[in-house]
């Protein structure tokens, strides 16, 4: 499916969305404008978790153009014009892939926005944004709110790593180029993540390659050429990973390793929706990386009330590397059959030592790509 030659204007929340339908197996989002928009180009792709039949969906963001504030002001005469919308911003909304979500012709007003999700963060997800033109983005709007070019949605369960090639910067004040917004402290609960909140923001990982800057393309000490990462400031994995700088102005760390990867691994165990497991732990040896993981959120509702079900499906961004031993630590008992994959592209091969401990002395089966 490919949406194109449509313009987002002044929007005041997603300018461009869609991906509801499961029969899509690739979403293109090409030649559209989004101009001084909220939330500019952003998506959740639909694909359930329990079919096999798209093995990889892709979304892909190709030759759009991106740009900042226009002449038109959001609150004139300092409100006293008539009307004020007085938000932050950003161009391109880090999309992600879904295992439901809203009708795709909607007959009543949702009970969340179109774009949110409705169900568990698929397994799989390669999204590529590539070959587009961001022009005139200031650290922030007119009335002092973020202005920013790439932000996540602080989504529970697994944003899948994001792909950016060849794009241009024009005119760009760098200071807000990015941000990753942390998990919701509301998600901690009963009815949705448990005793803290659901992990995926914090282990976003954005790829960068092949990008042009003009006007500008430093931040702090560190020169935005070539290949970089950008990753979430999680306590337990950032301070810790190699050649990266701390960014606090985009709740986020810098980095040029490409060594990062997200190991995605779930149990296959009959009471996988029932019996949970988290808090997990990835730890790397020789260094204090101590990256805890919570379980997909309870995305069932039984009438008034959540159904107490959470997929035992975790995603944690690591760090890989030929010598390298990680330890997946488990608070409870590991289920006895688990599938595990190690997500990137490209053609860097990536891989560590995993150790998980069992509690008794039984015999494992290894399967690889069973």
């Amino acid at each position: 499916m490919e949406i194109s030659g449509f313009n987002a204007y002044k929007c005041n929340s997603i300018g461009l969305t869609g991906g509801m339908d499961q029969s899509w197996e690739v979403i293109r989002y090409k030649n559209n404008k989004a101009i001084d928009s909220v939330g500019g180009i952003g998506a959740v792709m639909v694909q359930s978790w329990q079919s096999d039949r798209v093995l990889d969906p892709r979304i892909e963001v190709i030759d759009n153009l991106f740009i900042g504030e226009s002449v038109l002001e959001d609150c004139p005469q300092d409100g006293d014009g008539g009307y004020c919308y007085d938000k932050s911003k950003q161009a391109y909304s880090a999309m992600m892939v879904s295992a439901a979500g809203n009708d795709v012709h909607p007959t009543m007003v949702p009970s969340m926005p179109y774009y949110e999700p409705m169900g568990s963060g698929h397994w799989e997800g390669y999204i590529s944004v590539s070959n587009n033109e961001f022009r005139h983005f200031a650290s922030t709007t007119r009335t002092g709110k973020r202005n920013t070019m790439i932000k996540n949605h602080p989504l529970p369960d697994h944003q899948q790593i994001q792909y950016f090639s060849n794009n241009k910067f024009v005119n760009c004040d760098q200071s807000n180029f990015a941000h990753i917004s942390a998990p919701k402290a509301g998600w901690a609960g009963i009815s949705d993540c448990g005793n803290f909140p659901c992990t995926a923001p914090l282990n976003v990982l954005w790829e960068f390659s092949s990008n042009t800057f003009e006007g500008g393309n430093k931040v702090q000490e560190f020169e935005m050429t070539g290949d970089f990462q950008i990753i979430a400031n999680n306590p337990g994995f950032a301070p810790f990973a190699q050649n990266c700088v701390q960014m606090s102005a985009w709740n986020a760390y810098i980095c040029r390793n490409d060594k990062f990867a997200q190991i995605v691994f779930q149990s296959l165990d009959s009471d996988k929706m029932d019996r949970s497991m988290q808090p997990i732990y990835i730890q790397k040896a020789g260094t204090g990386m101590n990256n805890k993981m919570n379980a997909f959120m309870d995305h069932c509702w039984d009438g008034f009330y959540t159904c107490q079900k959470r997929l035992q499906r975790f995603v944690g961004i690591m760090e890989t590397g030929a010598g390298t031993v990680t330890t997946l630590e488990y608070t409870g008992t590991p289920p006895k059959s688990q599938k595990f994959t190690l997500e990137k592209k490209g053609e860097l091969v990536l891989g560590s030592t995993v150790r998980i401990h069992f509690p008794s002395t039984a015999a494992r089966q290894l399967v690889k790509g069973g």
